[in-house]
């Protein structure tokens, strides 16, 4: 989900990757907290945009 110069990746049930670029560009690089992540697949999930607020439900 990617919301103005923020997008959230969900990684786990338990992880959710923030990342900030004020140019709108944002990298691909591996997170260094979740060692191993191209092995298992990512959760299913949903998100939903409002006007003020945003939800991913894993």
């Amino acid at each position: 989900m990617t919301v103005q110069d923020a997008r959230f990746q969900v990684l786990s049930p338990t992880l959710i990757r923030t990342e900030y670029a004020g140019d709108g560009h944002f990298e691909d690089s591996p997170a260094s907290d979740a060692v191993g992540r191209d092995s298992f697949t990512p959760p299913r999930h949903t998100s939903s945009a409002g006007r003020r607020h945003h939800a991913l439900r894993t």
